[in-house]
């Protein structure tokens, strides 16, 4: 069983490296009994009425996930509260996971290049809303039907609103030939990501693009004449004090010998421990969660009006704007919740690695959680939802809901599958006298009652199904809820 280490620190005791400069005016209040609360209470996404309200320690849910370890930090009040780390950094050697262990934050490496790029145009090195190939000598957008009349601008670029193909990179093994990014960008040489160009009309819709992040990174990097991770280390980096984190390759440093390793779903390690990402801006960030809770908190107190260290007020408040439709949720860098938003966000995954920050601008609060394992992110949403419930955040504690029975006959007339577009299919099925569900091809979760027509899942609130019955009882059709999107699926005729 992976040994459980925690190490956790309260602000007094975290080290010059670890604190806030100038941001404590006072001794925190003692949190231990709230940690203790939240490492034994780690809870599901819906909880059942009628079962023990316990929850899971963190060593019960590590090794239940098949992760090797977990590092969190706890944003309090617009300052770092307390930082905590579980479990190991290397499975083969034992070596502890703790507060200054880096891991690969994968796209969290995202917000932080949105706030470089922020500060280039805040000098007024770049603009927001200007064609990037103003700026682009390496490379360039093609012009074409899509680009003549709306160019790809910054913006767009950071809101994921470009029309920019590829989603994400999977990276390089360590010691194999890496392509340079104009490579990358041309698929060329040992590029093993298609090709990033444009392929819906730039403006008109938000689609998550890695893609779009590589060209605002060439953006940056051509205005400057300056590599990336200098650009990182002279913009955010050093005026942050974070001496911990880095967008470049580690395979050679072996001064920094403090790094996790990766793990896959099947508890396999990554082989050399992890992946090589030459796609900085959108995923090569190496770093703590201490040392990204100060990045969350600079953009918390800009927010609040404070004259910040790395952007303006006035330039965090542009961040912190919804860039299309509300229910993108989709600022700057960040996604949103609310509008005006009262919480900004982003995840993170690349292989053997998975991460989460959140930030509140209504009340300076946040956390940070790094794990080294592909299912690292069910249980870093399960220590989310602890804490959510120890600190009062309403939006993200788990809602507790009621299960009714299913007769047999009603598990009977659902089971099936259901069309809910030319290439989507819910599935219903039983196992064990109980139903389960979801996406046809890939695992079904138990699905639960709440009313005869009307099911939840306990995995997630983001999902729902309800059903539609004909005449003689028998379910003809559903209507697949997922994160407040509907869409209705009939029956497909065995």
């Amino acid at each position: 069983m992976t040994p459980l280490i925690r190490v956790t620190a309260l602000c007094a005791c975290l080290g010059a490296a670890s604190v806030l400069p100038g941001q404590i005016s006072r001794p925190q209040t003692n949190d231990s009994a709230r940690i203790a609360r939240i490492e034994r209470r780690l809870l599901p996404s819906v909880p059942l009425a009628g079962t023990p309200d316990s929850g899971w320690s963190v060593r019960e849910r590590l090794a239940h996930h098949d992760v090797a370890g977990m590092s969190v930090a706890v944003i309090r009040g617009g300052t770092l509260a307390w930082a905590g780390a579980y479990g190991v950094r290397d499975r083969t050697t034992g070596a502890p996971m703790d507060t200054s262990t880096i891991l690969q934050g994968g796209s969290l490496s995202k917000p932080m290049a949105a706030a470089i790029g922020l500060s280039l145009v805040q000098d007024g090195t770049l603009t927001l809303d200007d064609d990037v190939n103003r700026w682009l000598r390496s490379w360039r957008v093609p012009v074409d039907s899509f680009t003549r009349a709306h160019p790809v601008t910054m913006r767009l670029l950071l809101s994921h609103r470009a029309g920019v193909s590829v989603s994400g990179f999977d990276g390089y093994p360590r010691g194999a030939p890496l392509p340079t990014v104009e490579q990358v960008l041309r698929r060329e040489g040992p590029t093993n990501s298609d090709t990033i160009r444009v392929v819906r009309t730039p403006g008109t819709a938000a689609a998550y693009s890695g893609g779009g992040y590589l060209i605002a990174q060439q953006v940056m990097t051509d205005a400057t004449s300056r590599a990336f991770n200098a650009l990182a280390f002279e913009r955010l980096f050093r005026p942050l004090g974070l001496t911990r984190s880095t967008y470049a390759s580690l395979a050679d440093q072996a001064n920094r010998g403090n790094i996790a390793h990766g793990y896959f779903g099947d508890g396999k390690p990554v082989p050399g421990g992890w992946r090589v990402l030459p796609e900085q801006a959108p995923a090569s960030l190496w770093t703590t969660p201490s040392e990204y809770a100060r990045f969350v908190v600079e953009l918390q107190r800009a927010w609040r009006g404070d004259t910040g260290r790395l952007l303006s007020p006035a330039t965090v408040r542009a961040m912190m704007t919804l860039q299309g439709a509300e229910a993108d949720e989709q600022g700057i860098g960040v996604g949103l919740k609310g509008n005006p938003p009262f919480r900004f966000s982003h995840t993170g995954w690349n292989d053997g690695f998975r991460s989460i920050a959140i930030g509140y601008l209504d009340r300076g609060d946040g956390i940070v959680v790094l794990t080294n394992a592909d299912d690292g992110d069910e249980v870093a949403m399960e220590y989310v939802r602890a804490a959510a419930r120890e600190y009062g955040w309403e939006d993200l504690a788990p809602r507790t809901r009621t299960a009714i029975a299913v007769s047999a006959a009603d598990r009977a007339a659902m089971v099936g599958r259901y069309r809910t577009g030319p290439e989507s299919v819910i599935e219903i099925a039983e196992r064990d006298g109980e139903l389960i569900a979801g996406p046809a091809g890939r695992r079904l979760m138990p699905l639960l009652a709440e009313r005869r027509d009307q099911f939840f899942f306990t995995f997630t609130a983001d999902a729902a199904l309800s059903v539609e019955r004909d005449a003689t009882g028998r379910v003809a059709a559903i209507r697949w809820n997922l994160g407040g999107r509907e869409v209705r699926g009939e029956r497909i005729p065995n």
